[in-house]
């Protein structure tokens, strides 16, 4: 897993740079090495959002989605706040790259056809954490 969490950080330093296909070389490395971590595969699809490659994006991010749902997050606050904050980022991805299929597709906007909702009754506790999340800055939380 650090090797996974190595390439993270690295591929966020490219991205800095604006080095976008390298930053996706470490981004693939990290979910190639921790296929069931959830943020390696967040990266890669928001690294693919920047390259305008929607569908591979939204693959990537659907991915995340389920991993980040089934994570074995410590039961703490701070592990809360980072997983819903994480749902936050990919479901505002989702949404971003579904209106912009639609726009490319001609189509009018609608809604998106993504299940992105967290499950308040199977994890009653990430509602909270979701909407507290909303509301303070998660800057502080390492990956």
């Amino acid at each position: 897993m650090e090797d996974a969490k190595a390439h993270v950080r690295e591929a966020a330093r490219l991205v800095q740079e604006g080095r976008w296909d390298e930053a996706l070389v470490e981004a693939e490395a990290a979910c190639d090495l921790a296929p069931e971590w959830p943020i390696g595969w967040s990266r890669r699809g928001g690294i693919l959002m920047e390259l305008q490659r929607m569908q591979e994006a939204r693959e990537a991010l659907t991915q995340a989605n389920r991993l980040t749902l089934s994570w074995p997050w410590p039961d703490t606050d701070q592990a809360r706040r980072k997983q819903a904050s994480e749902l936050q980022r990919i479901s505002d991805a989702l949404g971003r790259i579904g209106k912009g299929l639609r726009k490319a597709a001609g189509k009018a906007p609608g809604k998106v056809a993504v299940a992105m909702a967290v499950p308040s009754a199977t994890r009653p506790h990430l509602a909270a954490a979701a909407a507290a999340a909303a509301t303070e800055s998660t800057a502080g939380i390492n990956m």
